[in-house]
């Protein structure tokens, strides 16, 4: 095993001849070909997969539907008459999320283009729809993720316009699962769903389950007054201890009402583990696997303004500070976007207006840490982490209307599902329409 993956290692850090940067032109006599087996190769493989779990279906349920249908004012058993709706719909790009050595083949190809190291983008679209009547609800989450190979100075546009593309298409996903081009998996394209539904638990909280397309059985649970979850994602329920997604704890808590609450913010507190496992080329490793278990401390609005982010992590025995960020944001910024509560509606906090709407923003810097992973050439440690992002929204009767944009690097969710992406940038275009 030792001598596998000192070959392995030594593949990853394997310079190529000539231009490497991403922007140089290729000549038009050139075409690359991508070296099978390398380490590069195997990762931008990889990523494809992991990058329709980080931007599919699960993942942006959670983030753009549940926490709407877990308002208290979206209805219950003592409101028959309550309710709520979500439209909820996100395009994702990574540029530079893997680096592939390629040779470059053609009669009339300069010598110094022979081998060049080509970015791999990823690009991933996502849709939801859902709703809540009294206790019962259900909802419909589709996605449509995938990758292109950067060949040319331009192609950087690429991932926006296939993420743009695939906008509509996930709602197709039950007709086309699985990835749809498997013989070119740096140009890629796999299709998602979730599909479940909900009951209240009495007053108290609310439990789910659903069938995701990829992964089989989906189930979770969160409260409601206090705002504990759960989440697993089970392929095989006589194995439970090795669900591949398991997080629980404390989700955005606000605590009390009015001047007070709005000062203190939302907590969140809870534990999260995952599981790296080599791409199936390693061979002899194939079958081994690192988990990478996190506890999160997280204070959304302290002051109205400022967000605190920290976690510890521990893989192979060592433990380290996984995430220390800070944000500083707008007042009503965290309230439009993440915290979803009746007792601070955004439309009492300051905003910038603009006509019927109101502009919010906020940037957020600091360090994230990772565990080193030497199948991906991952050496582990600390990497600057930074965002920043713009909400335009608009109150409406019954609800709002969010339109957001965002760009990246670093970020903890990101590099805790790609480690390999780091430096990537990584932007979001985000509308949510909640009722």
């Amino acid at each position: 095993m030792n001598v596998l993956m000192v070959a392995i290692l030594g593949v990853a850090q394997a310079v190529p001849v000539g231009p490497s940067d991403g922007s140089t032109q290729m000549p038009f006599g050139c075409t690359p070909q991508p070296i099978a087996g390398t380490v590069g190769h195997t990762v931008a493989s990889q990523a494809r997969e992991t990058n329709a779990q980080l931007y599919g279906a699960t993942a942006f349920a959670e983030r753009a539907v549940f926490p709407r249908l877990d308002r208290k004012g979206a209805g219950g058993w003592t409101d028959r008459d309550g309710g709520a709706g979500v439209f909820a719909f996100d395009v994702n790009t990574i540029t530079g999320a893997a680096w592939v050595p390629s040779v470059e083949t053609g009669a009339d190809c300069p010598q110094e283009y022979r081998v060049l190291e080509h970015r791999v983008d990823l690009h991933g679209a996502a849709s939801a729809l859902a709703f809540k009547s009294g206790p019962f609800g259900a909802f419909y989450v589709a996605s449509v993720t995938g990758s292109s190979y950067a060949s040319r100075v331009g192609s950087g546009f690429l991932p926006y316009a296939y993420g743009l593309g695939a906008a509509f298409g996930g709602y197709l996903a039950p007709f086309q699962p699985g990835f749809l081009n498997k013989d070119e998996p740096l140009r890629s394209r796999a299709s998602d769903y979730i599909a479940g539904a909900q009951l209240d638990v009495w007053t108290l909280g609310t439990v789910r389950a659903g069938y995701v397309g990829s992964k089989g059985a989906f189930v979770q649970a969160s409260g409601r007054l206090v705002r504990l979850f759960g989440a697993a994602t089970i392929k095989d329920f006589a194995r439970l201890g090795a669900a591949e997604y398991l997080r629980a704890g404390l989700d955005r808590q606000l605590w009390g009402r009015g001047d007070g609450a709005l000062m203190a913010g939302a907590t969140s507190l809870y534990g999260r583990r995952l599981r790296y496992r080599p791409p199936a080329s390693v061979g002899a490793v194939a079958d081994a696997a690192t988990d990478f278990s996190t506890l999160h401390f997280q204070q959304t609005a302290l002051f109205g303004v400022l967000d605190l982010d920290v976690a510890m992590g521990q893989a192979a025995g060592a433990s380290f500070l996984h995430i220390g960020r800070v944000g500083l944001h707008t007042p009503a910024f965290a309230y439009v976007r993440e915290i979803e509560s009746d007792a601070a509606p955004p439309e009492d906090l300051a905003s910038i207006e603009r006509g019927g709407f109101f502009i919010d923003f906020g940037v957020t810097a600091g360090r994230v840490e990772l565990p080193a992973l030497p199948w991906y050439g991952v050496e582990g440690g600390g990497r600057f982490s930074g965002e920043a992002m713009v909400i335009l929204w608009m109150p409406m009767d019954e609800g709002r209307l969010l339109i957001s944009f965002a760009t990246r690097t670093n970020a903890p969710e990101l590099l805790d599902a790609l480690p390999y992406a780091q430096g990537a940038v990584n932007t979001t275009f985000s509308i949510r329409l909640v009722l």
